[in-house]
């Protein structure tokens, strides 16, 4: 029978892969389940952090076959794989998981919700304050 440290075979990983340009361990959020299992021996090993729950300023993971019907703006598992293969700390944005437009209110069909498709995805979009004022 083999042990759970055999059945996670853990490639060689840059001790200094997953830290800022700061010297900071970047931090991780990934619902639980078989992929957060799978991931998380990678992303310590790299000196990540991958918290239990939700954390200001933590990239938020996911499957990208798992993004169907989630407003929020998630970055895809895929890039911490990628990390690894390629030893190196890869641009964030290229895991963006982008949304197409999903209607908030199928009664009237007029309001939207435009998918998050760059800027600084920080909740509001440029602009919001003029519309909300009316200008």
């Amino acid at each position: 029978m083999q042990s759970k440290k055999q059945d996670v075979a853990k490639p060689n990983i840059s001790p200094v892969l997953f830290m800022t340009v700061d010297g900071e361990p970047m931090s991780f959020f990934l619902p639980p389940g078989p992929v957060k299992s799978k991931l998380q021996p990678l992303i310590t090993a790299g000196a990540g952090l991958l918290n239990n729950v939700q954390q200001p300023g933590a990239i938020l993971l996911i499957p990208p076959e798992e993004r169907e019907g989630t407003l929020i703006l998630y970055v895809s598992t895929q890039y911490i794989l990628d990390c690894i293969e390629k030893d190196e700390q890869l641009d964030l944005e290229d895991y963006r998981l982008h949304f197409n437009e999903i209607p908030l209110s199928s009664a009237t069909g007029k309001e939207t919700f435009r998918g998050c498709g760059g800027g600084n995805n920080r909740g509001r979009h440029q602009g919001s304050r003029e519309r909300d004022q009316g200008n």
